[in-house]
C-alpha cells in the first residue's frame, strides 16, 4: 500500500484541489441562497457586447490547464506540487470570499449556443474571483518557473506567449459574459499573491 502511495503520489495530490473544487460548487448552490447577494458589474462589462459563440473560446482554459498540467506532471522538480497547493489555496480563498459576500449574475436566458445555454441558462452564483483566470494563470506562472529555471533562453518567448494566451482568454471570457471584468482582474492578483509567496517558501524536497 506504502509503495502504491509513493509511486502514485502526484495523482493522488491531484484529488486535494478537485475535492475541493466540487465543495465548491456545493457551496455556491446550497449554502448561502438565503443571504442578499451583491453585483459586481461595472460600465465596463455593460459597454462590452454579448457574442454567444465566443463560450467556445473560454473552453481554451481548460486546455491549456491540461495541457500545463500535464507536462508538469511529468517533469521533475517540485513546481507540480507547488501548483496543486497554489490551487488549492486559490479556491478555499474565493469559497471564503463567496460566504462573506456573495454574488450573482444574470446571463442570457436562451443564445442558441448549446454549451453556452447548458452553462449558462439561469441566474448564476459567480464568487467575485475568477477561478478559470486564477487557475490558468498560476499554471503559466509555474510553468515559466520551471522553465526559468532550467532553459534561460526560452523564457522570454515562454512569458510572452503566456501573456497573449490569458488576454485572449480574458477576451473571449468578457465577450461570452463567463466572467466579469473585476472577476479577471481580482483572479489574475490573488493567483500572483499566491504563486509569489509559495515560490518564497522552499521546499524541502524535490519529488
Amino acid at each position: 500500500m506504502r509503495a502504491f502511495l509513493i509511486k502514485n503520489r502526484r495523482l493522488i495530490y491531484f484529488l486535494i484541489p478537485v475535492l475541493l473544487q466540487l465543495t465548491y460548487f456545493i457551496i455556491l448552490r446550497t449554502l448561502t441562497p438565503t443571504k442578499s447577494y451583491q453585483w459586481f458589474l461595472t460600465d465596463i462589462d455593460n459597454i462590452i457586447p454579448f457574442k454567444p459563440f465566443m463560450i467556445y473560446g473560454t473552453i481554451l482554459w481548460i486546455l491549456i490547464f491540461l495541457s500545463i498540467f500535464l507536462y508538469l506532471y511529468f517533469s521533475a522538480g517540485n513546481s507540480y506540487y507547488r501548483l496543486i497547493v497554489c490551487i488549492s489555496s486559490i479556491i478555499i480563498i474565493s469559497a471564503i470570499i463567496y460566504i462573506i459576500f456573495p454574488t450573482k449574475m444574470i446571463y442570457p436566458e436562451t443564445s442558441g449556443y448549446f454549451a453556452f445555454d447548458i452553462l449558462y441558462s439561469d441566474i448564476f452564483s459567480m464568487p467575485l474571483l475568477n477561478i478559470p483566470t486564477a487557475i490558468m494563470t498560476s499554471s503559466l506562472f509555474f510553468l515559466l518557473n520551471f522553465r526559468r529555471k532550467h532553459k534561460h533562453s526560452k523564457y522570454t518567448l515562454l512569458l510572452i506567449l503566456s501573456i497573449i494566451v490569458l488576454l485572449i482568454w480574458s477576451v473571449f471570457a468578457l465577450y461570452s459574459k463567463s466572467a466579469v471584468y473585476l472577476g479577471i482582474l481580482s483572479g489574475i492578483g490573488t493567483s500572483m499573491i499566491v504563486s509569489f509567496v509559495l515560490c518564497s517558501i522552499p521546499f524541502k524536497h524535490t519529488f
